[in-house]
């Protein structure tokens, strides 16, 4: 295992350097200016974007809009100018000031309405000192989101700002592109800037940086580097340290205090980490744990320790991986099994099967069994415990291929390291000019091999699929009335069909109407959802059902081949209740409940899942599309 000793602070206390920063003129970042039309973000002016191309674009990443990046005003697709559903943002940061050399990362903001251009804000606290839970900096620099429930297509609005709660789309992520490593075998490769302006103001200001940097170099890594500095006209970086600039990092060592206690803001598994749903232990917070299991893959974190360089303050970098399963996991047919290995590149992203635990494709789905290798060579489906993963059962691959929320889809989040730090913005009169860069640079790790499951293609849930006829009603056994309910059917031989008609009806006099299913994935999977209403027991053209407390909803369909070359009728029923429940969804067959894993609805066409959504009650029309 490897060792990490955490570094001390040398020279000037904490507490002794705040006291000369203030004595001094400070500074922060911006000017930040309000956003032209729409004018929704704060934050915008601080980000420099010399660098920096934004775009407006439709879900293949085409630009149909066009964003001013003099004052942030951005023009849609629809007619009116204004942004509609499918149109997204993607920021390329460049090599050279005036965009005319190579991209090397590519910014993805979040998809309207969740998130605008240009995907970093700057948020300055009103109190330049004041801090947030753990003496953490209550100023921050983060993606430019805005919070469920108040999207950009609602009548107010909400951003999400640095005190924001769990899973609020906070860290703006960073995709690292082949061209930061192009021609080198092992090391470090090139670094992107990432550039701030700055103005003076009175008092210290400090920033916390909510990121991650995602590996899409084409090759594995082993680690990072982030520095502090400044790039000069000619297009060279220069250390703060080297230049005499009152401005420093910070990995928060000895800058908490609890009960008169001095401890860290952040454990040194908490600066560099994987996600917390795979790897991570579980948590306790209240009233609801962020984390109520631990991590899919271990209940240890995952990434990197990290140093800070303590006589500089201008260097933060990777010194080797946490202990964890990321590398080598426990399988059946062996003690473990090189699954992953060095920091993964999105050719290479495993493969797992998720649950859509709330029927919303704009949330995390929980990560049920992944593609990999048992320990003798074979491929198969997998979940287990994170000490003892074992084969899926033919029974939950059956039942999670007849479920509308199950989906193949990539591991996205093994490329993907967050990274938590703080800037100090101290006496900008020291600064060589109104602005500073911080630099991220990617290290390619020696061995390249490839994992072995790359050549070995997972089974679609199709091939599960049994052609004896299920029906489903969501919720069940009760449901409430003014509630929509679902109906679902799953027959392996109706893959060619793409609507399917069953019989519903009402009783208790067993009113009745043929209602048209869709199928919503390349599975044989049919879907329709029917808003119940209170009055005498009857159904509508439309598919709605009116029914009275105690009525027994029934659903019918007809199988003509239930794999024995037989016909039967197979129904389900559910009872209508005054009573409010809570909106249930389809279970998972084991009772692994890990969070936090983003999908990028690979195998299970976007498009296909859009038009599933959109007969799912029209949450597209409200929200995000299932990319973050």
């Amino acid at each position: 295992m490897l060792l990490h000793t955490k570094n001390k602070l040398l020279g000037l206390s904490l507490i002794a350097c705040l006291g000369l920063m203030t004595s001094a003129q400070a500074g922060r970042i911006g000017p930040v200016v309000p956003q032209a039309e729409p004018a929704h973000s704060s934050g915008f002016g601080g980000w420099n974007l010399d660098n920096v191309d934004v775009k407006v674009t439709d879900l293949d990443y085409k630009i149909v809009g066009s964003f001013d990046k003099t004052d942030g005003s951005y023009i849609g697709t629809a007619a009116d100018g204004n942004m509609q559903v499918g149109d997204t943002f993607e920021s390329d940061i460049y090599d050279t000031t005036d965009t005319s050399g190579s991209v090397l990362i590519h910014l993805h903001g979040k998809n309207w309405p969740v998130g605008e251009p240009s995907g970093i804000k700057i948020m300055n606290h009103t109190d330049p000192t004041a801090t947030i839970s753990r003496n953490r900096p209550a100023s921050c620099l983060m993606t430019t989101s805005f919070l469920e429930g108040t999207y950009l297509d609602s009548d107010n609005p909400v951003e999400t700002k640095c005190n924001s709660d769990f899973q609020t789309h906070k860290r703006f992520k960073l995709n690292m592109l082949p061209s930061m490593v192009d021609g080198v075998a092992s090391g470090y490769g090139k670094g992107v800037n990432l550039t701030f302006n700055v103005e003076a103001e009175d008092g210290t200001r400090r920033y916390t940086l909510l990121h991650k940097i995602n590996n899409y170099t084409g090759k594995r890594l082993d680690g990072y580097k982030v520095e502090l500095g400044f790039v000069g006209p000619d297009g060279n970086f220069t250390k703060a340290s080297q230049t005499g600039a009152d401005i420093r990092f910070s990995i928060g060592e000895g800058e908490n205090i609890v009960d008169g206690v001095t401890t860290d803001i952040w454990g040194a598994e908490d600066l560099a980490s994987f996600s917390h749903g795979l790897f991570g232990p579980q948590t306790f917070e209240e009233p609801i744990p962020h984390f109520p299991t631990d991590g899919f893959f271990d209940s240890r974190s995952a990434g990197f320790y990290v140093d800070l360089n303590d006589t500089t303050k201008d260097v933060i970098a990777s010194t080797g991986p946490l202990p964890s399963n990321y590398a080598a996991l426990p399988v059946p047919h062996g003690a473990v099994a090189s699954q992953f290995g060095d920091w993964l590149t999105n050719a290479w992203a495993p493969k797992g099967i998720f649950w859509d635990d709330d029927n919303d494709p704009t949330t995390d789905a929980v990560l049920m069994a992944f593609w990999g290798d048992r320990g003798d060579g074979n491929y198969t489906w997998m979940k287990g415990d994170r000490d003892d993963f074992q084969e899926v059962t033919a029974l939950d691959l059956a039942s999670w291929a007849s479920s509308p929320v199950h989906a193949v889809d990539v591991i996205e989040d093994v490329l993907n390291l967050g990274l938590t730090y703080i800037v100090e913005v101290g006496d900008i009169s020291t600064f060589p000019a109104s602005k500073f860069t911080v630099r991220i640079t990617p290290s390619v790790a020696a061995d390249q091999t490839e994992p072995g499951y790359v050549g070995n293609t997972p089974k679609p849930l199709s091939d599960y699929l049994s052609s004896a006829g299920t029906v489903e009603i969501d919720p069940s056994p009760e449901f409430t009335i003014g509630n929509e309910i679902r109906v679902i059917v799953a027959d392996k031989d109706l893959m060619a069909t793409e609507t399917l008609d069953v019989n519903v009806s009402v009783g208790p006099d067993n009113v009745w109407k043929l209602i048209t299913l869709t199928r919503i994935n390349e599975r044989a999977v049919f879907t329709a959802n029917l808003l119940t209403t209170a009055g005498i027991a009857g159904i509508t053209d439309d598919g709605n059902i009116s029914v009275e407390e105690g009525s027994v909803v029934t659903v019918s369909y007809f199988d003509a081949d239930n794999g024995t070359e037989n016909d039967v009728t197979v129904t389900a029923t559910t009872t209508a209740s005054t009573e409010p429940l809570t909106p249930s969804v389809t279970p998972p067959v084991n009772n692994d409940t890990s969070k936090g894993i983003f999908s990028t609805m690979d195998n299970v066409s976007l498009f296909a899942m859009i038009f599933g959504f959109l007969v799912l009650g029209g949450l597209i029309a409200r929200r995000k599309l299932a990319k973050s």
